[in-house]
């Protein structure tokens, strides 16, 4: 199904644009895309984009109960709260809930206490599987693939740089995971056919400003998205695409360079865990 009266009457975007003037938030946008979108194309952006949030927030509830938590995922914090009991009493999936969801409270009881354990990254990662392994749409299945062989071929190099192995920083399985397991010390891990970007990640990976970092990371997935959706200008890939470059624009405009210092210490934090992290490496 096309969309040509809300795609035709959607600003365009650029990487450096800032919110207002014409630019509308996540949440505006999904609201005028919620008006036109036929249920199939809702349900599918409910599942595969907006419950990323859901995972997070899930996550910080697990976390902490009295977390703050943003709103553009598809369940309020008291549903959320109502899933945490019901996944523990129940011994299948939540009815009226994505599985997803109560996989993350399971894990969590399983293995928070676990040492490198990080309930974020574990969310994300159930997501992003989730999505790599069942959403139909093949546009939205490959970004998701984009997201997880990013996120692992970025971290596997961090932890390279630190002298840490990469083959114990990264999650799940397939032919990127595989690359960088068996090849820890290429300087792209033998990636070269397999992953058409990976000399921009080997880039990225080497920039000194974590804000740049971030941003060039980030404009790399802006660019895939324009490139996937170039002869789709009004299928449900193209609004998908859209909201997702809404939310970098927003997540931009709401960070400052130290924000974005913290942001990459946190990964930083992520990566020590267990024995993979040599003792000289963790604060005291």
């Amino acid at each position: 199904m096309n969309y040509y009266c809300l795609m035709a009457g959607a600003p365009d975007l650029t990487p450096g644009q800032t919110m207002g003037n014409g630019v509308p938030s996540v949440s505006e946008f999904r609201e005028q895309a919620e008006e036109e979108l036929c249920r199939k194309d809702k349900e599918l952006l409910d599942e595969y984009l907006f419950l990323q949030t859901d995972c997070r927030n899930l996550a910080s509830l697990l976390e902490d109960s009295g977390a703050e938590l943003p709103t553009l995922g598809n369940h309020s914090r008291e549903e959320l709260v109502e899933l945490m009991a019901l996944a523990r009493e129940a011994e299948g999936d939540v009815k009226g809930f994505s599985p997803v969801l109560s996989h993350i409270v399971r894990q969590w009881d399983a293995q928070h206490e676990t040492e490198g354990f990080f309930a974020q990254d574990q969310a994300l990662y159930a997501f992003l599987q989730n999505a790599v392994d069942h959403c139909p749409n093949a546009t939205i299945r490959q970004w998701h693939r984009m997201q997880m062989d990013m996120a692992n071929v970025l971290t596997a190099l961090l932890a390279r740089n630190h002298g840490w192995n990469p083959a114990q920083s990264i999650v799940g399985e397939g032919v990127v995971q595989d690359c960088i397991r068996q090849n820890p010390t290429a300087s792209d891990f033998g990636l070269s056919v397999d992953l058409e970007y990976v000399q921009q990640l080997v880039e990225i990976a080497g920039e000194d400003d974590p804000v740049q970092k971030e941003r060039k990371a980030d404009a790399l997935k802006w660019t895939w998205l324009d490139d996937r959706t170039f002869f789709v200008p009004f299928g449900i890939e193209s609004v998908f695409a859209r909201l997702c470059q809404l939310e970098m624009l927003e997540r931009w405009s709401k960070l400052d360079s130290e924000q974005g210092k913290q942001r990459f210490e946190q990964i930083i934090e992520n990566l020590r865990g267990e024995a993979r992290v040599p003792q000289e490496f963790v604060k005291r």
